[in-house]
């Protein structure tokens, strides 16, 4: 709907020798029902304002970053720490809000090893390293390292964390130690017929050792029994050729009551010779041998 309207104007004019008057018709049409223009620029302001940003990163990081780093505060060698407590190192570094700055910690000349014992903080230039708790391995030269595009720059502080002298052995439940003690008593377990028990039987193998032929890469067992039993004075000793047996994750040797024996895993040709086992108490000794025979492998048709 298109809205008109025509009004007529009149003009006249009146003196001492008459009159005249002027007649005049406007015609006037409306846009549209409603005026949507306005008499004001707020509109190219309005637009201005919301157009997407755009930053030269070049210029704003130049601006920002006029030199390399370097710390205003660095950091201090704290007093000497007891084991346990906390550490707290502090620095200020600037420029402050450099986007490329770069900060790093270093430990004795290494990377500072991650852990949730390290808390590391930067903020508006503020450089916080916090050890939640400290060990003597702890004790060392600590370096944080700052880098943007225009250098680098340092600065370090020495930690020396203390060591307990040892452990607290003092106890906070004396009576509760009591009680363990009686309880870790082993006399108290002792059967009355073994205390009164007097060994007068020198040492005699009830069961000798056999001889034994094998090929090379089996195992071998050598066995044997012994009296007396209950003997706390008796030592079991194995030799090879008069010499004391080697010691090596292939000799393996038990004594129990009066079970003697001696295991050897993947035997070699070189194993063979005799074997001996010697029982000695504070009443004399005994000894029993045999002969072990191992054949190589290249030997075997």
């Amino acid at each position: 709907m298109v809205f008109q309207w025509t009004p007529t104007y009149n003009c006249g004019g009146q003196n001492a020798l008459g009159q005249a008057t002027l007649t005049k018709q406007i015609h006037v049409q409306a846009k549209s029902s409603v005026d949507t223009s306005t008499i004001h620029e707020i509109d190219e302001k309005i637009n201005y304002l919301e157009r997407p940003a755009h930053v030269d990163t070049d210029r704003f990081i130049e601006e920002i970053s006029k030199s390399k780093p370097f710390f205003p505060i660095p950091l201090h060698n704290p007093k000497p720490l007891r084991e346990g407590e906390r550490v707290h190192l502090e620095c200020r570094v600037e420029p402050v809000g450099d986007p490329t700055l770069k900060i790093e910690w270093f430990f004795n000349g290494k990377a500072l090893p991650s852990g949730s014992r390290f808390q590391v903080k930067h903020d508006f230039g503020l450089i916080v390293l916090d050890i939640t708790t400290a060990y003597p391995e702890d004790t060392g030269e600590y370096t944080v390292r700052a880098t943007n595009h225009l250098g680098s720059s340092h600065t370090s502080a020495c930690i020396t964390v203390i060591g307990k002298s040892g452990v607290v052995s003092e106890t906070q439940h004396p009576e509760g130690l009591q009680k363990i003690q009686h309880l870790e008593d082993s006399s108290r377990y002792k059967r009355d017929q073994f205390e009164d028990t007097v060994i007068t039987q020198l040492p005699t193998f009830t069961k000798p050792l056999h001889n034994i032929e094998t090929i090379e890469g089996s195992n071998i067992h050598l066995e044997c029994r012994l009296a007396p039993v209950g003997d706390p004075t008796m030592r079991i000793e194995w030799l090879v050729n008069g010499a004391p047996l080697k010691v090596g994750h292939r000799f393996r040797p038990a004594f129990e009551f009066d079970y003697v024996a001696l295991d050897i895993l993947s035997v070699y040709a070189e194993d063979s010779g005799v074997y001996t086992c010697k029982a000695t108490s504070s009443l004399g000794q005994a000894v029993t041998s045999c002969t072990v025979k191992c054949t190589g492998r290249s030997q075997i048709i």
